[in-house]
C-alpha cells in the first residue's frame, strides 16, 4: 500500500520480545517463501493489512488501558 510518502521514514519503539517474535516470522517466512524478508517488512505488512481492525476492536473495548497493555 502506498501512502504517498515516498522515502518518509520514522523510528517505531517495540519491546525485545516483540521484535524476536517479528524476527522469526520474518525467518520462517523468508525460509518458507525462498525471499529474504526483514521483520520490519512483517510489521509494515501488518500496520498496512491489521489497522483497521486493530481500531475497531480498541473502540469497541470496554477497558482500553488494560487492551492497550496486552
Amino acid at each position: 500500500m502506498s501512502l504517498g510518502m515516498a522515502n518518509e521514514y520514522t523510528s517505531l519503539r517495540v519491546s525485545k520480545e516483540r521484535k524476536m517474535l517479528l524476527e522469526r516470522a520474518a525467518i520462517d517466512i523468508s525460509y518458507k517463501t525462498g525471499t529474504s524478508i526483514k521483520w520490519t517488512d512483517v510489521a509494515n505488512y501488518m500496520f498496512d493489512h491489521m489497522l483497521s481492525d486493530a481500531v475497531k476492536d480498541l473502540k469497541n473495548s470496554t477497558d482500553i488501558k488494560s487492551a492497550l497493555k496486552k
